[in-house]
């Protein structure tokens, strides 16, 4: 027996991050895919792959169309990305010989009027299903294959799954980087990088990339099962130890005890798009679906946003992680309360979720009671600027007047979700009150000074802080 199976608290392993030809290694959003739209995740990983490429002037142009010579350097991109790059002869023609030898054969095979033919999503099932089964199938067992694998989920206009492929229709930039996305986490990440079984001495080997292993019970069975995180995100070379992407995926895979090979064996698992580099990360082991199944809470922040991710599992071969909608919650505490997770900030609630269909769903927050302000708060608004200086609507030096008994609150952001931190320095403290529930409230007269400080380059950023001054009387 595995001696995890007794432990029903996480266990954090230190391990070694691997990175796959397929990682994304820098950030790439276009001027044209606003981060509210459907495409928005696959095509800013394709482009941060560096799959498809943007055009000059920012734009990726989501909804034009294909021809085929697009399709085969896109395609040869994801095969052999290196041989495309080395290679001295013209490149479409380097792309297409890189098909060709996986058994992929297109119509613009050196004829260059079928090279600007428009693609189709039915020639891009038939080439994956090439590439991945090393057969050329039928269109049928093309279309089947794409459904089978998640690769395509249809275009939801018929119930025939054949008529709702679209196997006729031109193929656009936006679905050619959801296909792309879901080969590689749906296909490609499983058979070449996922590990399906492993003894327990392999989590602790210096080069395992079995990462942050959580045991919980997450069927209700009364066993324990084990959830691994893998991550793709790679190291920077210039600075081992820090991570080049901030957008990335990471994923996450379960595992069950196998008493008679006395290995953990892999059930099923789940990517997760994470956005930002976490300055801190917590996890708990909660129960809010009201049965004995267990669910993975996981709270990570960047900078001044905190993001929550949940992982399910009560079908062991059916995992699901979700996460809140990306840049959603700014200073956020969180409590879970009657089976549902209240995210509050400051003087307001920001978040409520709760557990469907194995899914963390966003509820309305009218269902929670209003949170009154004090009508005799100070709030100090201000924001940092991309060149680090502080923006507020008070000038450098400015004494503000203010009453004993009102309560003060800073209040940060105007940009963006990656405004830098700050830090805010005092002096005079006596001036607060310090009794329980008091803490930001002017308790006597005097003045109090404080510095609004960049946190980046703290050493250097002194010039660069705010200094305002509050004269507190009766």
């Amino acid at each position: 027996m595995g001696v995890f199976k007794t432990i029903t608290q996480a266990a954090i392993i230190a391990g070694a991050m691997f990175a796959t030809s397929m990682t994304a290694h820098a950030i790439m959003e276009f001027d044209d895919v606003p981060r509210t739209t459907q495409f928005y995740e696959p095509i800013t990983w394709a482009g941060s792959a560096e799959l498809i490429n943007g055009y000059g002037d920012g734009t990726f142009k989501p909804k034009a169309v294909l021809t085929e010579a697009h399709f085969a350097l896109m395609m040869a991109r994801f095969i052999d990305r290196n041989t495309l790059q080395t290679s001295k002869g013209n490149e479409r023609d380097v792309a297409y010989s890189i098909l060709k030898k996986h058994g992929i054969s297109l119509a613009g095979q050196g004829n260059k009027t079928a090279q600007a033919a428009t693609f189709t999503r039915l020639q891009v099932a038939k080439a994956f299903y090439t590439y991945v089964e090393g057969k050329t199938p039928t269109d049928q067992q093309a279309i089947d294959w794409m459904y089978a694998y998640n690769i395509s989920k249809g275009k939801g206009v018929s119930t025939d799954k054949y008529v709702d492929f679209g196997g006729s229709d031109p193929l656009k930039r936006e679905h050619m980087a959801q296909f792309f996305k879901n080969l590689y986490t749906n296909w490609y990440f499983e058979k070449h990088v996922l590990q399906k079984s492993f003894a327990e001495s392999e989590l602790f080997a210096d080069d395992s990339i079995l990462l942050e292993p959580v045991v919980a019970d997450f069927n209700g069975d009364g066993i324990n099962e084990m959830l691994i995180k893998y991550d793709t995100i790679p190291d920077d070379p210039e600075s081992p130890g820090w991570k080049d992407a901030l957008f990335a995926y990471r994923y996450f895979a379960l595992y069950r005890f196998n008493d008679e090979t006395n290995k953990w064996e892999y059930t099923d698992g789940d990517f997760l798009f994470t956005v930002g580099d976490d300055n801190w990360y917590r996890n708990e082991i909660v129960s809010m679906t009201g049965d004995q199944a267990e669910q993975l809470l996981m709270y990570s922040g960047a900078y001044r946003r905190l993001t929550i991710a949940a992982v399910t599992a009560k079908d062991l071969y059916d995992v699901k992680v979700s996460s809140t909608p990306l840049f959603a919650h700014e200073h956020a505490d969180w409590s879970v309360i009657d089976k549902k997770l209240v995210l509050e900030s400051s003087s307001s609630y920001s978040g409520l979720y709760a557990f469907e269909q194995g899914k963390l769903v966003a509820k309305s927050l009218t269902q929670l009671p209003k949170i009154e302000e004090p009508a005799n708060t100070l709030n100090i608004q201000y924001s940092i600027r991309e060149d680090g200086t502080v923006k507020s609507s008070y000038y450098n030096g400015e004494t503000i007047y203010a009453k004993v008994g009102q309560v003060l609150d800073f209040d940060q952001g105007e940009y963006d979700w990656y405004e830098k931190p700050v830090s805010i320095m005092t002096s005079h403290s006596d001036v607060m009150g310090d009794e329980e529930g008091l803490y930001n409230t002017f308790v006597r007269p005097g003045v109090v000074e404080y510095q609004i400080v960049p946190q980046e380059d703290w050493d250097n950023n002194w010039d660069k802080a705010l200094t305002i001054y509050i004269h507190v009387t009766y």
